[in-house]
């Protein structure tokens, strides 16, 4: 039986070939890689980060170390309080098609939320 454990900066590699992985099962495979190496600095920094907003959690594939055979990535949104939801307070998954089932299984629901997202783009 494989165990999951919190994920660790030296993941961030195998995180972000799952993210590919998950990303080309939904539309279709893309040979567009650049985007990783900014991905993988990303998620190493937070992952080393005191804990904050993101949490990963993997299953290590069996063979040589190193590898993964499943994660969980989620992110928790502070927004401001409403009816449903006083606090403002929400979790985030990123699930592949197969995963959405263990994730509705665990309460999160799709959500017809009117939101529209901007994407920042730090530079350091």
């Amino acid at each position: 039986m494989s165990l999951a454990r919190p994920a660790v900066p030296a993941d961030a590699a195998e995180l972000v070939r799952l993210r590919k992985v998950m990303l080309d099962s939904y539309r279709g495979p893309d040979p567009d890689i650049g985007w990783q190496p900014g991905a993988e600095r990303t998620l190493r920094e937070r992952l080393a980060g005191p804990g904050g907003d993101l949490m990963a959690c993997v299953v290590d594939r069996p063979g040589p170390p190193g590898g993964l055979a499943a994660c969980a990535v989620g992110t928790i949104e502070y927004r401001l309080g409403g009816p449903r939801n006083p606090t403002g307070t929400s979790g985030h998954v990123f699930a592949s098609r197969e995963g959405e089932p263990l994730y509705a299984s665990l309460g999160f629901v799709r959500t017809p939320d009117p939101s529209m997202r901007l994407t920042l783009s730090l530079t350091s």
